[in-house]
């Protein structure tokens, strides 16, 4: 049946076409949602886009529909309830969707299941595979408290899957032109929002920007993707470029000026700006060393104990339960307790007196909790080879757009490791940032999968 669609639509509608079509529904489809309109509209939507997905862009390039979901992540203000006390939001659907027929097509029609070969997928289809392993052993009784909901285990298994799956699924299908016009939905996207954000215009915020598209990731990656551009970008008009300066402009005011006390936000993004600025003149960073390097330990040594004294108690306690979750750890190191079941054990160890549940607000210890030293080793593993291939092939691809977002996924790779200290932003943690928090991460993990895109387009090349 679906060869048969495939084949109809395929005579009746050249590609060009199809893909504007495409594009052109979803986005009417989804900007229709943050108004108050009747259910049966929902349905309608709800059954639209599988549609279309199905009947558009099972065998053909998806290159169209895959990028769509970076600036829906961040448009689209509408979620799902469920019943882990967040919500689902729609583009995470979509991409669900998209995952899924994907697999299907390799599974039904090709009969086998192939990846590109690279570095950076491995380590990701073994934590996929920790991840559903941890899930099992989750089942186990650890304590005598009851493990974690069925539904808050699932989702936590969704939030790791999903976000690699996503840079799974742009390494294998999508190609460099429909890859750069992704990244550019994505600075465009998020550049009109911390606009209109700057400037208070509180009617758009609220009524299409999501408030869980905006976390740490957001504002470190959308500096890095600027950033990149502007320095290493030599084929940008001085326009694109005075619009990239007010893009670094805004996130500065608004992480740092306007909300410093947040320091999941500023700091990760003076990370990337500190990087990319030492790739762009590394030769002069390399001849003046011996001076910079004092005078950066010396800031840090007088900054650290300010910068700590303003949010003490967000720090102290963090630090406890740093120390409480080790204690949690030990039980099984090696696998974990399983996707959000160590929520529901803290009680069982108070902290300052208090038995409640709390999460660890560390990406590394959450990932170890969840799913053991295995997934850690899978977890770092990844960014090693992720930063590898990067910093490969950064003078390897072609002068332009794709040479700047290798320097800028260089600079954002480092700022997400200094991001994953503070809390669990790169996989949200379910009883945490939730599965809303995946507005954030999914575009990140999707524009991260661009490497392997231009890695195996070398490959081809030779």
């Amino acid at each position: 049946m679906l060869q048969t669609i495939t084949q109809l639509r395929r005579t009746a509608y050249p590609e060009t076409t199809r893909q504007a079509l495409f594009i052109w529904m979803i986005l009417f489809a989804c900007l229709l949602i943050p108004f108050n309109l009747p259910g049966y509209v929902f349905l309608m939507i709800g059954a639209i886009i599988p549609t279309i997905l199905v009947s558009f862009q099972i065998k053909d390039n998806m290159g169209a529909s895959i990028a769509l979901v970076v600036p829906l992540c961040i448009l689209v203000n509408y979620d799902i309830e469920t019943a882990t006390l967040t919500k689902v939001g729609l583009p995470l659907v979509l991409l669900t969707l998209l995952v899924g027929i994907w697999l299907a097509n390799m599974v039904v029609f090709e009969r086998k299941l192939s990846f590109v070969p690279s570095a950076a997928i491995t380590p990701l289809l073994l934590f996929a595979a920790t991840t559903v392993f941890a899930f099992l052993i989750g089942q186990l009784r650890w304590f005598h408290l009851p493990a974690a909901p069925l539904a808050a285990q699932l989702g936590g298994v969704t939030i790791f899957i999903l976000s690699f799956f996503a840079f799974i699924l742009v390494a294998n299908k999508m190609d460099t032109v429909w890859f750069q016009r992704m990244v550019w939905l994505y600075i465009i996207t998020g550049g009109i929002y911390v606009c209109v954000r700057t400037h208070e215009i509180w009617t758009i915020v609220d009524t299409f920007f999501h408030a869980k598209a905006r976390g740490s990731l957001f504002w470190l990656w959308l500096t890095a993707m600027c950033m990149g551009q502007l320095l290493f970008n030599r084929k940008l008009t001085w326009p694109i470029k005075a619009g990239l300066i007010a893009v670094v402009g805004y996130v500065f005011y608004l992480t740092f000026i306007n909300n410093y006390e947040w320091k999941s936000g500023w700091i990760p993004v003076f990370v990337v700006l500190f990087v990319i600025i030492g790739l762009r003149w590394q030769a002069l960073l390399t001849k003046y060393l011996p001076v910079i390097l004092p005078v950066v330990v010396v800031t840090l040594v007088y900054t650290t104990p300010y910068i700590i004294a303003t949010d003490q108690y967000s720090f102290l306690t963090r630090i406890e339960a740093w120390q409480i979750m080790w204690e949690i750890i030990q039980y099984n190191p090696f696998t974990g307790l399983g996707p959000a079941n160590y929520h529901w054990y803290t009680p069982l160890f108070p902290i300052r007196g208090f038995d409640v549940r709390f999460s660890s607000h560390n990406q590394l210890l959450d990932i170890v909790a969840q799913t053991g030293i295995v997934g850690l080793v899978c977890y770092l593993w990844f960014f090693v080879a992720l930063f590898r291939i990067g910093w490969r092939l950064r003078n390897h691809v072609e002068e332009g757009f794709p040479q700047a977002y290798f320097y800028g996924l260089l600079a954002g790779t480092v700022g997400m490791l200094v991001a994953s200290i503070f809390s669990d932003w790169v996989l949200p943690f379910v009883y945490n940032i939730g599965l809303e928090g995946l507005r954030t991460t999914l575009p990140i993990w999707m524009l991260m999968g661009g490497v392997v895109l231009y890695e195996q387009g070398l490959k081809d090349e030779k």
